[in-house]
């Protein structure tokens, strides 16, 4: 046994009390090696999950919190490809796909593709890459 060499209060999850210690988990979320753990910061009706999440920091011996990891929503960590992997909604009308990749310590977007369906039933799926630092429309087509 040992005694806490850190401690946390107003996390900041406020989640139904039927999900089990507010949905912890600990997770290698930024690739490192280290586990980091995160826990639900809230539950909505529609499919868009948000975290509080807590990083190892090796030079600082502590959890450090992610303010730009806890802004994705929906979270799905890649290990093989080293990405993250947010699959969102936004409204009836609209959802999509974000990937992220780890750059000085945040998570970068780097790759989104957005379905928009209109009143006719019909869906267009636009793409957007990051280029020269800057998230840019790089093609359009049908939804698949």
């Amino acid at each position: 046994e040992n005694e806490p060499f850190q401690s946390f209060s107003d996390v900041g999850s406020s989640v139904v009390p039927q999900i089990e210690h507010n949905g912890f988990e600990t997770i290698d979320v930024n690739f490192d090696g280290y586990l980091d753990f995160r826990l639900l910061a809230q539950t909505t009706a529609g499919p868009n999950t948000l975290y509080r999440n807590w990083l190892w920091s090796e030079e600082e011996m502590h959890f450090v919190e992610s303010a730009p990891l806890d802004a994705i929503v929906s979270p799905e960590f890649d290990a093989d490809t080293q990405e993250i992997v947010s699959r969102w909604r936004s409204s009836a009308a609209e959802g999509g796909i974000d990937i992220y990749i780890w750059e000085e310590g945040k998570p970068v977007l780097i790759h989104r593709e957005t379905d928009r369906y209109s009143g006719e039933g019909q869906c267009t799926r636009l793409f957007y890459d990051r280029i020269g630092g800057r998230l840019e429309q790089t093609g359009e087509g049908a939804c698949s």
